[in-house]
Formats: structure tokens, C-alpha cells, sequence
């Protein structure tokens, strides 16, 4: 039975506290986003810098889910979370802090970037591995959980930006990150309060536990399962092939047709807009869906983009054709997650997550170089139009994989721990 848990009945506080907090994270970390850059170029005026300070935050966050994704399995869950939500916080509340004294360098502020990104995802692994037992206890399928929790997350990803651009204008940029600070402690608050230990905890120790920080125990594991290797890839897939389509492409196509920041910002709320209902009708009506159907549909989508934006349409047709693409990929990841959480032991989800996320994360600084020389050197509709024979090329790997059928529900009689390739 699990610590300080309820002995009958269903508590669904554990769950909502999770998507709760994990709003305010999200909309908190969309500040630092913008505000961290945004202090870096007006304090120092190097475009240059700018990069630096960005790649630090996603190279830490890679070598922290390589390395820290198995905390989340050798340690309790909520501990590990609500440690790197007061570790991160401080890193990030040390910044305004040293501005003000004005004691904050380019190279302290490097370091200060660089170790809030790397204490966060083993917390952020924590939190994924707590969604199958958070939502048992409130009597929750962990198709409505994860719907639940993706649909809020994009609502956070597309208030966020907008809450840093009115704070940006408003207040000095490091104050600015006072509401990133707050947000990890308010995280922290949430799971103290309403999250039970001994979440994920096992009664004995099997042969696959992980009893060193290893990225090679990571991948092994990772290796035996079949249809979290086929989400690795698609989400390694995404993230590279996607990562330039809103910092390079969309910005040169909107500027090519003389459209103003003002249609940017639109483009990607309707597009978040989309998922969040998307993700939410998945929370709804996602037992009875076909997975697979879906999860291929959700990613097909975000090829599909491309194919009508090489038609060069107008920014309200854009409109139109995010917010259709958003709503058709708003199941992808509750998919994604409630396979992991199913075909996964439990025991090992922190470190699956946390390989899995950081193969996937590879994708997003290698795609935005590879994305931005394509557009500098041949023009944007060769970026676009290779982008999309590239999501094109990688959805027909996603049909033809053998694990693609493995997204669908498992059968309810197969024990847990024999639910690998």
C-alpha cells in the first residue's frame, strides 16, 4: 500500500495537483524562454551569446535526463521532484538576485542556465513516472490522466509567451524571472500538499534496477521495449524535422509576405489552441479511439503543414491549417505516454523517460542548425519542401515498424513485467 495514501474510496487531489502545478511550471519555464535571451541581448548586444545561453539550457537538460532520469527509480518520486523544484527554483531566483547587485557576468549566468536545465529533468522524469499511480488513485484511465495533463500543458505553452511579453515591457527583464522562481516553488507546494510518497516503490529489488547513474543502462533498458523505441523515434523525428518550423521558417515566411510578429504570435496560438482540445477530447473519448490510427494521423499532421504552406497561402488560411494540425496532433503525446506507462514495469519508467526524452531532446539543436542553413542557403521554400518529404520519409517508417502495434492496449491478463520485446 502506498505511504500517507487513502485506504478506500478515490482521491484525485494526487492528479490534479500534477496538472495544476505542472501549469504553472510550464507557463513559469515560457518566461525564463524569453526573458533569459531577451537579458542576454540587451545587456551584451552579441546575437551570438544569445545561441550560447539557448544551447546550454538544452544540452544540460539532454545530460540531465541521461543521467538523472534514474533517480526518479532509485529514490521516491515525489522527493526527487519536489528536490529539483527548489534546486531549480534557486538557480533561477540567483539570477534576478545577482543582476540586481550587479554581479551577474555572461559566464556565471552560462553556469546559472546550465545547472537549472540539468536539476530539472530528473524532476521532470519524476513527475511523467507518478502519472500511473496518481491516476489509480483517483480512479482515473491513464487515457483521461494524460489527456488531462497535455491539454493543460499547451494551455501553459500558449498563455506563457504571452505573459513574458507583457512582463518584458513592464518590468526590468531579471524581475521578469521572479515568475519563473515562483513557479518551481509553487510546484513543490502542490506535491508536498496533495502528492503521497512511496509512489512507484517496490516491495523487492528485480534484476533490472538501476543501482548506477549510467546512460548505457539507460539505453539497454530503452532497447528491450518495443514501442517506447518506436515513440523515441518519432519524437527524435519531431523535434529534429520541427524544431526551425516556428524560430526559422515561419519567421522568414511571414516576413516574405510582409506579415508583421503580430501573425507569428497567432500562428502559434491557434496552432496550441488546437492541441489543447485535441488533447482534451483524448482525455474524454480516448479509450474508445484506435491508437494507432491516431498516433500515425497526429504525426502525419505536422508534415501535412508543410505540403499547404508550400501552396503559399494566406496568413488566414495558415490560421486555419494550424489550428486544424494542432487539433489532429492534440492525442499524440497522451498516446505517446499512456503506451510508455502501459509496456513499461514501473519500476524503470524514471529511467525510460528519462532516456527517452533526452534521444528525443538531440533532435531539437541539431534540426534548428540543419533547418536554419537549409533556409539561409536555399530559401525558405526548399526548407519547407524538404521538411516535408523528411515527415513524409518518417511516417512511412512509423506504418511499416513492427512495434507500431504495440500502441495498442495490452491485453489485460498480460503480466506487467512481461510486456517487452
Amino acid at each position: 500500500m502506498l505511504a500517507n495514501s487513502p485506504t478506500t474510496g478515490r482521491n484525485p487531489l494526487p492528479l490534479y495537483a500534477l496538472v495544476v502545478g505542472g501549469v504553472i511550471s510550464l507557463a513559469g519555464n515560457s518566461v525564463a524562454m524569453l526573458a533569459i535571451p531577451w537579458y542576454v541581448y540587451k545587456t551584451t548586444g552579441d546575437s551570438g551569446r544569445v545561441g550560447l545561453a539557448a544551447a546550454s539550457g538544452i544540452v544540460a537538460f539532454v545530460l540531465g535526463a541521461f543521467f538523472g532520469g534514474n533517480l526518479a527509480d532509485r529514490f521516491d518520486r515525489r522527493d526527487v521532484s519536489v528536490v529539483a523544484d527548489i534546486a531549480s527554483g534557486l538557480m533561477v531566483l540567483a539570477i534576478p538576485a545577482l543582476a540586481m547587485l550587479d554581479a551577474l557576468s555572461f559566464p556565471l549566468l552560462m553556469v546559472l542556465v546550465f545547472l537549472g536545465a540539468l536539476i530539472d529533468a530528473p524532476g521532470a522524469a519524476a513527475r511523467s513516472a507518478m502519472v500511473p499511480d496518481v491516476a489509480r488513485l483517483g480512479g482515473f484511465s491513464l487515457e483521461r490522466a494524460n489527456g488531462l495533463i497535455f491539454g493543460s500543458a499547451n494551455i501553459a505553452e500558449v498563455l506563457g509567451p504571452a505573459l513574458a511579453g507583457v512582463l518584458l515591457v513592464s518590468v526590468a527583464t531579471p524581475t521578469a524571472l521572479l515568475i519563473n522562481g515562483a513557479s518551481f516553488f509553487v510546484s513543490m507546494v502542490m506535491l508536498l500538499a496533495f502528492v503521497p510518497r512511496g509512489l512507484g516503490r517496490q516491495d523487492g529489488l528485480g534484476e533490472d534496477d538501476i543501482k548506477n547513474v549510467s546512460i548505457k543502462d539507460g539505453l539497454r533498458l530503452l532497447s528491450r521495449f518495443g514501442a517506447p523505441r518506436l515513440i523515441t523515434f518519432a519524437n527524435l523525428a519531431t523535434n529534429f524535422i520541427g524544431a526551425p518550423l516556428f524560430t526559422v521558417i515561419m519567421v522568414t515566411y511571414l516576413a516574405d509576405q510582409a506579415a508583421g510578429g503580430l501573425s507569428l504570435g497567432a500562428v502559434v496560438a491557434v496552432g496550441g489552441i488546437g492541441m489543447t482540445l485535441g488533447a482534451l477530447a483524448f482525455s474524454r473519448w480516448g479509450e474508445r479511439v484506435p491508437r494507432k490510427l491516431f498516433f500515425i494521423l497526429g504525426f502525419a499532421a505536422f508534415g501535412a503543414q508543410y505540403w499547404f504552406l508550400a501552396l503559399n497561402p494566406s496568413v488566414i488560411a495558415i490560421l486555419v491549417i494550424f489550428f486544424a494540425r494542432g487539433l489532429l496532433t492534440g492525442a499524440y503525446n497522451p498516446i505517446a505516454d499512456t503506451v510508455m506507462q502501459e509496456r513499461v514495469p514501473n519500476r524503470m519508467l524514471g529511467t525510460i523517460y528519462g532516456t527517452s526524452g533526452a534521444i528525443g531532446m538531440i533532435g531539437e539543436p541539431l534540426g534548428l542548425v540543419t533547418g536554419g542553413f537549409i533556409t539561409e542557403t536555399w530559401g525558405v521554400q526548399t526548407a519547407i519542401m524538404a521538411s516535408g518529404i523528411a515527415y513524409a520519409a518518417a511516417t512511412l517508417v512509423l506504418v511499416f515498424a513492427k512495434s507500431l502495434r504495440e500502441l495498442a492496449p495490452p491485453d489485460a491478463a498480460e503480466p506487467a513485467d512481461t510486456r517487452e520485446e
